[in-house]
């Protein structure tokens, strides 16, 4: 559950919202001008959403990392260090042009 708050309340009304937060666990969305800016959450609610971006994040790499595999399984490791030596000697070139 969540509610909902304007500045000037939440000024008013900080150390009780906070209360609120930390010992019922609900959440405030602070507006301004009617417009949501914020939200109040407890900490460990945020750090449930922390570690749930973080495993989107490692999902979506892994997934990643998946599909490049897949799409280079015909390599031998010969190509494939063949392929990174090209690339990290276009890299420092490029990077030799634009520092110059």
């Amino acid at each position: 559950m969540h509610k909902i708050v304007g500045i000037p309340e939440l000024r008013q009304r900080l150390h009780d919202i906070v209360e609120e937060v930390v010992q019922e666990h609900t959440a405030y969305l602070v507006e301004r001008d009617s417009h949501p800016e914020a939200a109040l959450v407890s900490y460990q609610d945020y750090l449930r959403l922390q570690a749930l971006k973080e495993q989107e994040v490692l999902s979506r790499f892994n997934a990643a990392w998946r599909r490049i595999g897949e799409q280079n399984a015909h390599l031998t490791e010969e190509e494939v260090d063949r392929i990174v030596a090209e690339t990290e000697a276009e890299l420092r070139a490029e990077q030799t042009r634009q520092a110059s």
